[in-house]
Formats: C-alpha cells, structure tokens, sequence
C-alpha cells in the first residue's frame, strides 16, 4: 500500500526536524488549532502566532520530540529570521498533512453485470 503522506523534514531553532503525517496527527493539529484559520490569517497579513507555535509543537511531540509552544513562542520574537524560519516549518507542516497528488488516473468503475 502506498502512503498518502510525505514525510515533512525542516530544521528549526538550530535541530533537524522529521515528521510523518497521519490522520491521527491531523486530528491533534485540528483539535490544537484551526488549520484554516491559520491559514486565512497567513493570506490576509495578520498572522495569528499562538496557534502557529501550537500546530508546530503539537506535530513535533506527536512525532517524539520533546519541545513546547513557549519554546516556540520565545524563539520567534527573538528576530525576523526566527520567524521566517517558523513560517518556512508551518509551510511544510501544513503542505505535508495534505495528501500527495501522483496524478493517477481513477480507478476504473465496475460495470454491473445485471
């Protein structure tokens, strides 16, 4: 069976990061924060940096790791590097949790035999 997912590899705060997205980590993620919230907040400029540092320290603990939103939090009002560094690894994270697009075709549908 082939995986949906990609693992999603990034580094952050100076450590190399590797996840693997699963429908369990996508419930957490959800349940921490409104991924689509996340998202409107992105494209209309104000980005909403809570939840950011919440989906980012939820998808690394569920993955092993041993790091928290205040972590993540301090670290990103430290400079503008910081935080170009936490939106590249939300980038990932959110582009991961959506399934891979191998533009295969659809299975063909069986035909009744009635």
């Amino acid at each position: 069976m082939t995986s949906l997912f990609d693992n999603v590899n990034f580094e952050l705060m100076g450590e190399d990061y590797s996840i693997t997205p699963t429908m369990k980590l996508i419930k957490k993620l959800w349940d921490k924060a409104s991924l689509l919230k996340v998202r409107h907040s992105l494209i209309v400029g104000d980005p909403h940096v809570p939840d950011i540092c919440l989906i980012i320290a939820e998808a690394l603990t569920q993955s092993g790791y041993k790091i928290t939103a205040d972590e993540i939090f301090i670290y990103f009002n430290k400079s503008i590097e910081n935080q170009e560094e936490i939106y590249t690894a939300l980038g990932k994270i959110y582009f991961g949790i959506f399934p891979k697009n191998d533009e295969k075709e659809a299975p063909e549908e069986k035909k009744s035999t009635k």
